[in-house]
């Protein structure tokens, strides 16, 4: 939900696909009827697409609506990440009884800090540096005016598209894209080497096609340009091949998450008119560029050698170039199937990392009785009644509640504080998260207790409030004394300790370890009334208790507003989400190079073999045997094959080092990773190699010395 200005479509340019939009008349103070507009998936998936939907009444947190449109589907609202179920008047949002928008003097207070961001459209001609510099004066006249209220002076002016990406995501999302781009890129390379090797193959069966025609007078321009027409048919042949698969792969890696929380598929990803040119344009140019050299090589053959000997020699420089390409497309395969080789070691060490609490059995839901107007002792008399329902069914040995649960974004609540005794250095700020934790909370969660005793329902004695910090706090300010029993100062308020417990992954697997203190719900009464994180431990799969949990509740509260509903280890996966993006592009594009560097190895020495067919013969008729002959033939590829070994090695150490930040529980470097990924290269090459070899040994002397 989206509370917005009456011009707020109007200045986006975002018509609405059925009905109007939100006017200016319809966000004035005292104005009729609340309306709203709605989006296109919940009208296509609630409402079916009825388009008599529009004029009639719905109720948002009981709320009585007038639906006055349905906005397009390409209408995502500002931010890639969020995508708003419906639009309202900004007067009427204190309706909805949800936010700080609801305070009777939201209006008239300048110390307020609840709009969420303005949006301008600049005249032309205008930049965004002097939009800005005009917002500072603005903001320095009303910081004099009215003294020291948090307001305007923080205003901060960017262009619309930066505030697009989650904020501090922009770094993440770049990152990821050039991985993908160069993962693609180099895949590219190598297909483009592999098929340089074969037209120089095939400019070298023609060659004596091509020298007749030389000899009759042919210029070599025209014959360049007949064999790079025909390399640019096959190319755009392919390329209409691989934009019929792109539309397949579209469809498979659209719920691909990335960096904050959005998926390939948030980014509304077509093949327009832009991307069909570009892929016509790199079609043709790496046909001309790759097809140019074999089919240069191809029609400057010797004359009189040609027309002799025919096609039954091998060209010297010929074959030092198809073994270079070999190099090349060795080198290229072992960058991608290294980085796929680390992507999938961050991923197996992130699913099995240990976050301080369990990750598997656990289900959880979020949900914020604050948007029905419940009042803070009904509130939790209600998580009560639901944590005693929920803890009384069979297969559930653990429930508990608290105002955030690991990984999953939001709840956070950030103090300065102090502590007794504690003489903070030169610029040392003590900042710490403050969580509110329920009876049962750490011990559904698995968060060991490491002093003190657990959390009890009244959260203290009298006049008392307790709390419980973190390890890496206890060790930070207490040393090697117990904090146990001592005071931690918020706000003018102490707060005595009264256990320690472990340090916890909060928002990344990688988090370095940083003070919380965790208080019991019962001393933070008004945190019941927002949004608060259930967490359910089960004894079977953790999904099959996710409909239990919201039966439960909707049997207690039928309009709960249930936000987030699922496991632990589905959370998991999502902080894992960028890398396994990754894992999926680099295993798959490595896989795909893996094989057209097979084929290619397979290719080079199949050819030579067939062109050697005459020498071999002698060899076996002069009393070769069958292992000579496939010694030599599997040998010959041993250079281009360990020198592409090394140089995709080296490439792999100072390439990887760009992924370092996706990467967890691994090194840029990891020894293990680059040892396993070289080995089982070298064997697929071994037996690309082999196999073809294998045809040297069945010719037969007679046959092959006859037939000359």
């Amino acid at each position: 939900m989206e509370v917005v200005t009456g011009d707020y479509f109007e200045l986006l340019g975002a018509p609405v696909l059925h009905g109007r939009a939100i006017a200016p008349d319809d966000d004035r103070l005292g104005a009729g009827n609340p309306v709203a507009v709605l989006s296109y998936p919940l009208w296509r998936n609630h409402f079916l697409g009825d388009e008599s939907i529009v004029g009639t009444t719905i109720r948002l947190n009981g709320t009585p609506f007038t639906v006055i449109g349905v906005a397009r589907d390409d209408f995502r609202g500002l931010q890639l990440s969020f995508r708003p179920d419906a639009w309202i008047p900004m007067q009427v949002g204190s309706r909805l009884g949800q936010g700080s928008i609801t305070r009777p003097d939201i209006w008239e207070d300048r110390g307020s800090r609840w709009m969420g961001m303005l949006v301008g459209r600049r005249k032309d001609g205008i930049t965004t540096e002097a939009v800005r510099s005009q917002f500072a004066a603005i903001s320095a006249d009303m910081q004099a005016e009215h003294g020291d209220l948090r307001g305007p002076r923080n205003t901060t002016v960017d262009d619309l598209r930066t505030y697009a990406l989650p904020n501090g995501s922009e770094e993440g999302m770049s990152d990821l894209v050039w991985l993908l781009l160069g993962v693609v890129g180099f895949t590219l390379l190598l297909a483009c080497a592999n098929l340089a090797n074969l037209l120089l193959a095939r400019g070298t069966t023609r060659a004596r096609d091509l020298s007749v025609r030389a000899a009759v007078g042919a210029r070599r321009g025209n014959l360049v340009r007949q064999l790079l027409v025909e390399n640019l048919i096959v190319a755009l042949s392919g390329g209409a091949l691989g934009l019929l698969v792109a539309l397949a792969i579209m469809g498979v890696v659209g719920p691909l998450a990335l960096p904050g929380g959005i998926t390939i598929e948030d980014l509304a990803p077509r093949l327009d008119g832009s991307v069909l040119g570009f892929t016509a344009l790199v079609t043709a140019g790496t046909a001309l560029l790759f097809g140019l050299l074999p089919a240069l090589q191809a029609t400057r053959p010797d004359l009189i050698r040609t027309l002799k000997d025919g096609a039954r020699g091998l060209s010297g420089k010929g074959h030092r170039m198809r073994k270079g390409l070999v190099t090349v497309q060795v080198a290229l395969c072992l960058v991608l199937l290294i980085g796929s080789g680390l992507f999938v070691a961050t991923l197996r060490n992130g699913m099995s990392h240990d976050p301080g609490f369990r990750t598997q059995g656990i289900a959880m839901a979020r949900f914020n009785l604050g948007l029905l107007s419940y009042e803070p002792p009904e509130a939790q008399a209600l998580l009560a009644t639901l944590t005693d329902r929920l803890g009384a069914q069979p297969g559930i040995s653990g429930v508990g509640y608290s105002t955030r649960i690991p990984l999953l974004p939001g709840g956070a609540a950030g103090f300065f504080f102090e502590v007794p005794g504690y003489a903070p250095g030169h610029d040392e700020e003590l900042r710490l998260d403050l969580v509110g934790v329920s009876p049962g909370y750490f011990e559904t969660l698995g968060i060991p207790l490491l002093a003190g005793q657990g959390v009890s329902v009244s959260g203290g004695g009298e006049g008392q409030t307790v709390g419980y910090v973190s390890r890496t706090m206890a060790e930070s300010y207490w040393a090697a004394a117990s904090p146990v029993g001592r005071t931690v100062v918020i706000g003018g308020e102490e707060i005595t300790v009264a256990g320690v417990v472990e340090d916890v992954s909060w928002t990344g697997l990688d988090d370095e370890p940083t003070n919380f203190l965790y208080v019991p719900m019962a001393a933070l009464a008004d945190r019941a009334a927002g949004f608060v994180g259930l967490t359910v431990r089960t004894d079977g799969p953790p999904a099959e208790a996710l409909g239990l949990i919201r039966s439960e509740l909707v049997a207690l509260e039928p309009d709960a507003p249930i936000t987030v509903l699922q496991t632990m280890e589905d959370q998991v996966a999502e902080v894992l989400s960028a890398q396994q993006t990754g894992a999926v592009f680099l295993t798959g594009f490595g896989a795909l190079s893996l094989l057209l560097s097979a084929l290619g190895i397979g290719g080079v020495v199949a050819y030579v073999v067939q062109q050697r067919r005459r020498d071999i013969g002698i060899r076996m008729a002069l009393g070769a045997n069958s292992r000579s002959v496939l010694a030599q033939s599997t040998l010959d590829m041993a250079a281009p094959i360990l020198l592409g070994t090394l140089l995709g090695i080296l490439a792999a150490v100072v390439l990887t080092r760009a992924v370092e930040g996706f990467l967890f529980g691994v090194g840029a470097t990891d020894p293990t990773t680059y040892g396993t990924i070289t080995v089982l290269f070298l064997l697929v090459a071994s037996l690309s190699t082999a196999i073809p070899a294998r045809k040297a040994t069945r010719v037969d002397p007679v046959e092959v010395l006859s037939g000359d």
